[in-house]
């Protein structure tokens, strides 16, 4: 019953946690550019999805997975970055 007890506090705490992460995430992106991100649950949902899929199917530790993860959400933020880049740059 105590096992239970603390796996159900322990899940709580790494789901609290990733909430955590994802308000700071939004916070400083707000704080810094004045500027809500929209995209920021889908390239959270794309990192988690990444992670999955390298653990998954090719089998790899979750230690490797999520750098691999985190290289994959970051090319997609910097293309992100250059396309609305060059469309704020054929606006004005």
């Amino acid at each position: 019953m105590t096992d239970l007890i603390l796996q159900a506090l322990f899940s709580g705490l790494l789901v609290g946690s990733v909430y955590a992460l994802v308000a700071l995430g939004l916070a400083l992106s707000f704080g810094a550019m004045r500027i809500i991100n929209l995209a920021h649950g889908e390239l959270v949902l794309l990192a988690a999805y990444c992670a999955y899929v390298v653990e998954a199917r090719a089998g790899l530790d979750p230690y490797y997975a999520i750098p691999l993860a985190l290289l994959v959400v970051t090319a997609v933020c910097a293309v992100l970055f250059l396309m609305i880049d060059r469309i704020r740059e054929h606006r004005g």
